[in-house]
């Protein structure tokens, strides 16, 4: 029985990975949502607060803006008492924008 040489490279993966950018891409422009605001919608579903904190470092005082941008696209919402939510819609983005096809 003849074994597979390691060294070659496997199609299916590069192909798999492929997709999985075309699906990103194509949520992001569906959503209208920028790589940043994707990693905020991530950090608030997952209510991640130290990665929260380092977007509000790098945002800083357009942070506001950011809140306010998320809200009229209707990814998140902000309720009377408490953090950001995440809304509906903002989850079905990340569905797609997080859950590769490809896992290394």
């Amino acid at each position: 029985m003849r074994r597979r040489k390691q060294d070659k490279p496997n199609h299916v993966d590069a192909v798999l990975q492929l997709i999985d950018m075309q699906l990103m891409i194509g949520a992001q422009k569906k959503f209208k949502v920028h790589s940043f605001e994707a990693f905020r919608l991530e950090a608030t579903f997952a209510m991640n607060r130290s990665q929260l904190d380092v977007a509000r470092d790098i945002v800083g005082d357009d942070w506001g803006l950011m809140t306010r941008m998320l809200v009229r696209k209707g990814l998140i919402e902000i309720p009377e008492k408490g953090p950001a939510q995440v809304t509906s819609k903002g989850a079905r983005f990340l569905a797609i924008y997080s859950n590769p096809i490809f896992k290394n």
